[in-house]
């Protein structure tokens, strides 16, 4: 493990399964996540204070958590003129589409509010 806790941790001190060789190996946000809260504890804060007479700002933790994150969170690319020409949730609608459909649906001043139907029980 590494020499200081705030340290980020090597490649090479990064603990992996064999179990998994088949797979790539992908590295663990976990120490990074671990350096940077020890960062904001008041013990390395203040022992920071006293040995360099300023507190850290822990961004250079901050960097190395955000980078992992990013590493695991790569997705492929996605051709934009496959995603706009199907969309499985929704139906896009022009302006004059979407305001005759939501007049159709809750017609504005004629619905009550929600708790209007509701009776208070004493």
């Amino acid at each position: 493990m590494p020499s200081a806790p705030s340290e980020a941790p090597l490649a090479s001190e990064i603990r992996t399964d064999e179990a998994t060789t088949s797979a790539p190996k992908r590295q663990s946000c976990i120490p990074y996540f671990d350096a940077l809260w020890f960062c904001y504890s008041p013990v390395y804060q203040l022992t920071e204070y006293y040995v360099e007479g300023k507190l850290d700002d822990c961004t250079q933790h901050w960097t190395n958590f955000i980078n992992c994150m990013k590493q695991k969170t790569k997705f492929k690319d996605v051709d934009p003129e496959e995603t706009s020409s199907h969309h499985p949730l929704w139906t896009l609608r022009t302006p004059e589409e979407a305001a005759a459909a939501w007049n159709a649906e809750f017609q504005p001043g004629t619905a009550s509010p929600p708790s209007a139907n509701k009776e208070t029980v004493a």
